[in-house]
Formats: C-alpha cells, sequence, structure tokens
C-alpha cells in the first residue's frame, strides 16, 4: 500500500510540474501573440504601401487589389506616391462602438459606407476586414481598414485605421477622410 501511495505522489508532483510549466506557458504566448501581431501588421503595411504608391489592379468584382511585388503599376505611380515611399506610411487608428449586437451587421454597414466614399479594397492580409481606398483633389490617398479585434479574454471591440503617405499634412487627409466615413455611417455605429 505504501508502493501505492508513493506512485500517487510521483504522480502528484508530475502534475504539479505541468501546472507550474503550464504558468510560464501564457507568458510564452503572449510573447508569441505579440510577435505574430507585428508580422500581422508589417504584412499589412507592406501591401497598402503598395496601393498607395499605385501597384493595384481591378479584380472582376469592381474591388481593387495589391498588384504584388511590383512597384509601380503600367498606370504608373499614384498620387503622393513618392511620399510612401521615401518617408514610409502613417498609421492611425480609431475605436468604434456600437449598438449593434451581430458584428456582421456592423461589418455590412461599414462596408456599405466605404461603397460610398471611395473605391473597395480586397486584401490578401486582411481578408475579413473591409477597407477602401480614397482618393481626393486636394488630399492625398488614404487607405481605411475597418475590423474587429478580439482580445485575449475574448472580448472584442472595433477599429478603423487610417492608412496615408507620411507628410507634414497627411494628418489632414487622413481626418478628411475619417470624418467622411463618419458622416455615411448608420446611427447605430460611432467613434469613441
Amino acid at each position: 500500500m505504501s508502493s501505492m501511495t508513493d506512485k500517487e505522489k510521483n504522480a502528484a508532483e508530475q502534475t504539479e510540474e505541468k501546472k507550474g510549466s503550464s504558468n510560464s506557458n501564457p507568458e510564452l504566448s503572449q510573447r508569441a501573440i505579440s510577435k505574430l501581431r507585428k508580422k500581422k501588421n508589417k504584412e499589412r503595411k507592406r501591401e497598402i504601401k503598395h496601393i498607395l504608391v499605385g501597384s493595384y489592379f481591378t479584380l472582376d468584382d469592381g474591388r481593387m487589389a495589391s498588384g504584388g511585388g511590383k512597384w509601380v503599376s503600367p498606370l504608373g505611380v499614384g498620387d503622393g506616391a513618392g511620399s510612401a515611399l521615401l518617408l514610409g506610411i502613417k498609421d492611425k487608428s480609431f475605436r468604434y462602438s456600437t449598438r449593434l449586437k451581430n458584428s456582421t451587421q456592423v461589418l455590412h454597414g461599414v462596408s456599405k459606407a466605404m461603397k460610398d466614399i471611395g473605391r473597395e479594397l480586397s486584401l490578401d492580409c486582411a481578408a475579413d476586414a473591409r477597407a477602401c481606398y480614397i482618393k481626393s483633389v486636394v488630399f492625398r490617398p488614404v487607405v481605411l481598414l475597418f475590423e474587429e479585434v478580439i482580445e485575449q479574454d475574448r472580448s472584442s471591440h472595433f477599429e478603423l485605421h487610417a492608412y496615408c503617405g507620411r507628410s507634414p499634412l497627411s494628418f489632414l487627409s487622413i481626418r478628411r477622410a475619417v470624418s467622411r466615413l463618419d458622416k455615411q455611417l448608420p446611427d447605430t455605429i460611432s467613434r469613441v
């Protein structure tokens, strides 16, 4: 009987060791998650930079997509492409709240508003997000990307990212594009 208790003690010690190692796993998983987010953001910015430079093509359904590996498209470089190539792109994010319970309703409403103000984008790096390309006569082109962000504790919120070629006055282009979107959004979706 004493040998059984020794076996039970060994089993209990092994389970405690596993629990101890699982306590260190959340730290490792948080590091892994942050690395994945950084990699995802880098890929996203690379694809959006292609679009801001003017390297894009039109899909059969009318949406635009990134032109792949080439920086210059057959149509030439886009407006503000020089600042996007030399200085990079500026990313500004805004948080949104909604009274709707279903996230697909929110994304549908945002997609409908984006169709009214710009051209829809199909992004490989953010397939579940809604994006559009806004071009203006006075301001630089802006890419808006609206997505649902799910946290580790299973809570979620909505974010709008505005991307523009970096310059001293790029904040005006971003502000104008975001205000145009806010005017087109339904009353159930608002900026926090």
